[in-house]
C-alpha cells in the first residue's frame, strides 16, 4: 500500500524538484558580471513556494481528512494549478520593477504607487484563496494552512515592515472566523483560540523570522548593490588610468605625426567612449617631405564614412580661431543631436592641430571629463609632436654638420693633394725635356706618392663613414647587447641567431625592428614566465625575417584575438609590421610557449617611404 502511495505521489510530481533545481535552487544569472540581488530574492521566494506546496500536499494526502484518494489529488492538481498561476502573475513586470526600487540605492525607479497596489491585490487574491482552500481540507487542521507563509514572506520582502503581520493577522482573523461560522461557535470563542493557540504562536515566530531575514537581506542587498557601483567605478577609473598609460607609451614609440594623430583619435575615442578625430594641420617645411601631404584627419570609433568630410571641414575652420588656451564645445554641424568638443594641440607657442569627440547633447551632461581627457592627450599629443619636429631638424642639423666636417677633411686633406698633383703636371708640361730625364722622374715619383696618399685618405675618410666597409654590425650588436641585459637581468637563456648583411636596413626601419624585438621579448618574459628565449633574425635582398620563440605558459587563441584588438604592445608590433608591408603571425599552444614571426619584404629606399605612409594617409 505504501509503494502504491509512493508511486501515485511521484506521477503527480514527476518534474517538480527539477523545475526548482532549474529555475529557483541556483543563483545564476545570464550576465556573469552582474549579481541582481532581485534574482536571489524572487528565485527563493519560488522555492519556498513550491516547497511549501509540496510539503503541504504530501501531508493532506497521507493524513486526514479521510476522503477518497482521487478528491484529495483533485484537491492537491487544482492547488497546484493555482500556485502556477500566482507564480507567473508575480513574475509580471511592474512586480519585478516594484522589488527592484526596493534594493535599489539610487531609485533609478521612480514612480511605485500602481504597483503595490497590484501587488496588494494579488497578496489578497493568495490569502483569499488559501483560506478558501482550508475549509474543506480540514479548517484549522489543514496542512494547506501553512501555505499561508507564502504571502507572508512576499509582504516581507516587497512591503514594509508591518506589512508581513498585516498580512499573517488577515489570514489568520479569515481563517478563525470561517471557521467558527461553519462549526457553529460564537466568534472568536475562547476555546477556539486556546486550541490553536500553539498554531498562532508558530505563525508569530515564522512571521518575526521572515521579517527579521528580510530586513536584513534588504540591508545586505543595497550594500552589496553600493559596492556593486564602487567596483564599477573603481574598474573604470582603472581602464581610464590604463589607457592613459598607454596613450603615452604609445606617443613615445610614434615616428612621424601622422602616426601620432592615428594614437590620438583612437585613445579620444576609447577614453570618451565616443567617436574622435584627430587634425594635424601644416607644421612648417619640418613636416614636409616630396609627395606628402601636410594635412591628416584620422577619425576612431563608431562613425558614417558621410562624416568624415564635413568634420575635417570644421576643424579647419576652427584652426584658426582658437588659442592655446582655449577648448570649445560647438553645435555639431552635421549632428544636431550632438555637440563637438575641442581641444588644440598647442605647445611652446605653436599650434600643431585640433583633437575632439562628439558628445550628446544633454542638459545634465557638462562634458567635464570628456574635456580632462582630451585636454590630457592634447597636451601629451603636442609636445611628441614637438618632439618629432625637433628631432627631425636634429637630424638635419647632424647631417649639415657631417656634411660640413666631411668637405674640411676633404679640403684639408685629399683637396690639397689633387691640387698639388695639378701644379706638378702644369710643370712638367711646361718643360721641354724628355720623361726619360732624371728630374722628370724624380718630379712623376713625386706625383705617385701625392696620388697613394689621396688614395689612402680618401680610402679612410670611406671607412671611416661606412661601419659596413669597417667590417661592423652595429644593428646585430645592439641587439645582442640587449638581449644580454635582459637575460642578465632576469636570470634567463637568451640567444640570439643572425644572418645576413644589416645595411640592407634602413635607418627608420632598423629602429622599427629594434622596437619590436623589446616589446615582444619583454611580454615574453613578463606575460609569458619564460626561462629561455630565441631569437632569430635573417637579413636579406629578397626578405627580413625575425621569429622570437619562447618556452613560456603560452595563450589561448582567443587570448590571441583580444590582444590584436585591444592589447597595446601587440598591436604596435602589427602596426610596425604593415607599415613596411609585412606581417606578423603568432603561434601559441597553452604552456608549451609562443613564436611571434615577422616577415617584412626588402623595399628599395626611395620605395620605402611611399609604402611608410600609405597606410597613414588611406581612409
Amino acid at each position: 500500500m505504501a509503494s502504491h502511495f509512493e508511486k501515485r505521489i511521484k506521477d503527480i510530481f514527476p518534474n517538480l524538484f527539477n523545475f526548482l533545481n532549474k529555475h529557483a535552487l541556483t543563483g545564476k544569472t545570464n550576465d556573469l558580471n552582474h549579481i541582481n540581488p532581485t534574482v536571489y530574492i524572487r528565485k527563493a521566494l519560488l522555492t519556498a513556494r513550491f516547497l511549501l506546496v509540496f510539503l503541504t500536499s504530501l501531508f493532506y494526502l497521507a493524513g486526514p481528512p479521510q476522503s477518497a484518494l482521487h478528491i484529495k489529488i483533485s484537491v492537491v492538481l487544482a492547488m497546484l494549478a493555482a500556485v502556477i498561476l500566482a507564480q507567473s502573475l508575480y513574475n509580471n513586470k511592474e512586480i519585478v520593477d516594484l522589488l527592484f526600487h526596493i534594493y535599489d540605492p539610487y531609485k533609478t525607479i521612480r514612480s511605485c504607487k500602481s504597483k503595490k497596489s497590484l501587488l496588494l491585490f494579488l497578496l489578497g487574491i493568495e490569502i483569499t484563496g488559501t483560506v478558501l482552500v482550508t475549509l474543506p481540507t480540514g479548517g484549522l487542521s489543514s496542512p494547506f494552512v501553512w501555505y499561508a507563509l507564502s504571502p507572508i514572506m512576499v509582504s516581507a520582502f516587497y512591503l514594509r515592515t508591518n506589512n508581513s503581520w498585516l498580512t499573517m493577522g488577515l489570514f489568520l482573523t479569515a481563517t478563525l472566523l470561517l471557521h467558527s461560522t461553519l462549526m457553529g461557535f460564537a466568534l472568536f470563542e475562547m476555546s477556539v483560540l486556546v486550541n490553536h493557540m500553539s498554531l498562532i504562536m508558530i505563525f508569530c515566530i515564522t512571521t518575526a523570522l521572515c521579517q527579521m531575514f528580510a530586513v536584513l537581506f534588504k540591508e545586505l542587498a543595497r550594500a552589496h548593490s553600493k559596492l556593486e557601483a564602487a567596483h564599477v567605478e573603481s574598474k573604470n577609473a582603472l581602464a581610464h588610468t590604463t589607457s592613459l598609460y598607454q596613450a603615452l607609451e604609445a606617443c613615445s614609440y610614434g615616428e612621424d605625426h601622422l602616426q601620432i594623430a592615428d594614437i590620438l583619435a583612437e585613445y579620444a575615442a576609447r577614453l570618451c567612449r565616443r567617436p574622435a578625430a584627430c587634425f594635424i594641420k601644416e607644421a612648417g617645411s619640418v613636416w614636409l617631405d616630396s609627395g606628402l601631404n601636410s594635412r591628416h584627419l584620422k577619425i576612431a570609433g563608431e562613425f558614417s564614412e558621410l562624416y568624415y568630410r564635413p568634420w575635417e571641414q570644421q576643424l579647419d575652420q576652427l584652426c584658426n580661431q582658437l588659442t592655446h588656451e582655449q577648448n570649445a564645445v560647438l553645435p555639431c554641424s552635421w549632428d544636431h543631436n550632438c555637440s563637438l568638443i575641442c581641444q588644440p594641440l598647442y605647445y611652446h607657442g605653436e599650434s600643431f592641430g585640433i583633437l575632439s569627440c562628439l558628445a550628446p547633447r544633454d542638459p545634465d551632461n557638462s562634458f567635464e571629463n570628456n574635456m580632462k581627457s582630451l585636454s590630457f592627450l592634447a597636451g601629451l599629443g603636442a609636445i611628441t609632436l614637438e618632439r618629432l619636429q625637433a628631432d627631425k631638424l636634429f637630424g638635419r642639423l647632424l647631417v649639415s654638420e657631417e656634411q660640413n666636417r666631411i668637405a674640411n677633411d676633404i679640403h684639408d686633406g685629399v683637396a690639397q693633394y689633387l691640387f698639388s698633383m695639378a701644379c706638378s703636371l702644369h710643370l712638367i708640361g711646361q718643360q721641354n725635356t724628355s720623361v726619360k730625364d732624371p728630374k722628370v722622374q724624380q718630379q712623376l715619383k713625386l706625383l705617385e706618392n701625392l696620388a697613394s696618399k689621396a688614395a689612402r685618405e680618401l680610402k679612410a675618410s670611406i671607412y671611416g663613414l661606412s661601419p659596413h666597409k669597417r667590417g661592423e654590425n652595429i644593428f646585430v650588436e645592439m641587439i645582442n647587447s640587449y638581449l644580454d641585459d635582459l637575460g642578465r637581468m632576469h636570470g634567463i637563456r637568451v640567444d640570439l641567431q643572425a644572418e645576413g648583411n644589416e645595411s640592407v636596413l634602413s635607418p627608420s626601419l632598423r629602429k622599427a625592428l629594434y622596437r619590436l624585438i623589446r616589446e615582444a621579448c619583454s611580454n615574453a618574459i613578463r606575460h609569458g614566465k619564460c626561462e629561455s628565449l630565441t631569437v632569430s633574425l635573417k637579413m636579406d635582398m629578397k626578405q627580413i625575417l625575425i621569429e622570437i620563440q619562447d618556452d613560456g605558459c603560452g595563450l589561448h587563441w582567443k587570448k590571441i584575438k583580444e590582444l590584436k584588438k585591444n592589447g597595446l604592445g601587440l598591436g604596435n608590433m602589427i602596426q610596425t609590421a604593415e607599415r613596411y608591408g609585412g606581417k606578423l603571425e603568432i603561434d601559441s599552444v597553452k604552456g608549451k610557449g609562443t613564436t611571434i614571426r615577422c616577415m617584412i619584404p626588402h623595399l628599395l629606399p626611395d620605395m620605402e617611404k611611399e609604402v611608410r605612409y600609405v597606410g597613414n594617409t588611406a581612409h
